[in-house]
């Protein structure tokens, strides 16, 4: 199936569909065996250069867009459920929209972290300070809680309010887009100068720190060429 544009981020599959929308604000659902399309739907953002965000699904409803575009679709039909009125995008973001319990959250690069029910779109609230408004990743919702990381922080969430429960400055540039792995005992994610840290997931302690080899890592990956014969 080829799309009216490219697809920027990640894509989302439940029951049989896949979903994905390209950068040109259209939204596609086809058929997971047969690659037809099922429907479409296109993502009211007139002004907006291009869509970068990755989409999620979440017991049959569709989330995808980001600000005034922002919305819920039925994964079965396409039918809009709701669209986002209460905040605007001033620019894009490399985040997945994240379903934690009944809030969806999402966020701009510079613009901040939002929460807005998953049943009728209204925002709940907005996080932009202590760090978290210039910010590329991606939560994780676990234990009831979300976790991420911002500028130097890590930040552990409450997702009903907003409220930030925990936050753990770190001597690392954090503005990366590295979703954090939440383990059982620790919290693992790359930051942009000190390699992959490892977090006690009880103190938020550091427990290691490993820097990659770019080139043991390129190597690895990339097999040398040989000559021909």
């Amino acid at each position: 199936f080829r799309t009216a544009n490219s697809v920027k981020n990640t894509i989302a599959y439940e029951n049989g569909i896949v979903i994905a929308q390209d950068a040109a604000c259209n939204l596609y659902a086809l058929d997971a065996e047969s690659g037809k399309l099922l429907w479409k739907q296109y993502i009211k953002l007139n002004s907006y250069p291009y869509l970068t965000e990755g989409i999620t699904i979440d017991k049959g409803v569709v989330y995808a867009g980001i600000g005034a575009g922002l919305s819920a679709y039925d994964l079965k039909t396409g039918q809009t459920i709701w669209i986002n009125k209460d905040w605007r995008q001033r620019e894009g973001a490399t985040t997945t929209l994240t379903v934690a319990g009944n809030v969806l959250v999402s966020g701009t690069q510079w613009g901040g972290l939002y929460g807005n029910d998953i049943h009728t779109g209204k925002q709940l609230w907005k996080l932009s300070d202590n760090g978290l408004r210039n910010r590329g990743a991606s939560p994780v919702y676990k234990d009831g809680k979300l976790w991420i990381i911002s500028s130097k922080s890590f930040f552990v969430i409450e997702p009903q309010t907003g409220k930030v429960l925990q936050q753990k400055e770190l001597s690392a540039n954090l503005d990366v887009t590295s979703t954090p792995l939440i383990t059982e005992q620790e919290i693992i994610f790359g930051t942009a100068d000190r390699g992959v840290f490892a977090l006690d997931k009880a103190t938020l302690s550091i427990n290691g720190e490993q820097r990659l080899c770019l080139r043991w890592y390129t190597q690895l990956l990339i097999p040398p060429l040989r000559k021909p014969e």
